[in-house]
């Protein structure tokens, strides 16, 4: 009778052990769908975005082409590409496999291909030059970051070489060490600018949308006129936004 009831004992701790480790694994198996459901969910959400987005600077450049006024063609054309510098991070989020951040290095070279075709100027050759690591950030960093790069780049193109057949442009993008501080220079090689910038005083949208842009990212931003112009924004990558 001993011998059965620790027979029997033993086969019920082993059931229950069994049945823990079942109860365990569908645990395991639920939250990885529902990991794996939230993934599709953002991604599908990025893929709106984006489309919504497209549609956004189709009706811009329909609005533009419609319109026999050519500053107004000019400012819809501004308002396209800073969509389109969005519209960019959320179709790289749900391309890749990591659905909360975005490389930013391939992001760059991106943005910069499209700047290139809607800045075109047949007597101006502009070089581009990118210096940065594989760094990473989430869309709360991107996005404003982006629309940074994308103002200085395509403000560049319009004003900073004027007369001349050919140009450069610098873009760095570096981290300093043991510090989560990030710092990102714009640099042209362009004529610069003749008055000083007085950034408590400014006087042009596109500056005014950096410095906002800057603020948002809790950072501060620099101009230096240096045989050419340089933008400085050194920002953190542990903002809330």
């Amino acid at each position: 009778m001993l011998l059965i009831a620790l027979l029997l004992a033993m086969y019920f701790s082993l059931r229950k052990t069994i049945k823990n480790k079942e109860i365990i694994t569908n645990q395991k198996i639920e939250a990885e769908k529902s990991a794996k459901e939230k993934e599709l969910l953002l991604k599908e959400l990025h893929h709106r975005v984006k489309n919504n987005l497209q549609v956004i600077s189709s009706i811009l450049e329909l609005q533009s082409l419609k319109s026999d006024n050519k500053e107004l063609s000019k400012i819809l054309k501004v308002g396209q590409d800073r969509i389109h510098a969005m519209s960019l991070i959320h179709q790289q989020l749900y391309q890749n496999n990591n659905i909360s951040s975005i490389n930013f290095k391939e992001y760059i070279s991106t943005l910069i291909e499209h700047i290139k075709i809607s800045n075109y100027q047949e007597s101006v050759v502009v070089q581009f030059k990118i210096d940065t690591k594989d760094f990473t950030f989430p869309v709360n960093i991107s996005v404003p970051l982006g629309l940074i790069i994308n103002e200085l780049i395509t403000n560049a193109y319009k004003h900073a070489f004027t007369n001349r057949n050919k140009g450069k442009i610098t873009i760095q993008l570096n981290k300093k060490s043991r510090e989560n501080i990030y710092i990102l220079l714009i640099k042209d090689n362009g004529i610069g600018m003749s008055n000083p910038i007085d950034f408590n005083n400014i006087d042009t949208l596109g500056l005014k949308l950096v410095k906002l842009l800057a603020k948002q990212l809790q950072g501060t931003m620099e101009y230096v006129n240096d045989n050419g112009s340089s933008f400085l924004i050194t920002f953190k990558d542990d903002v809330i936004i």
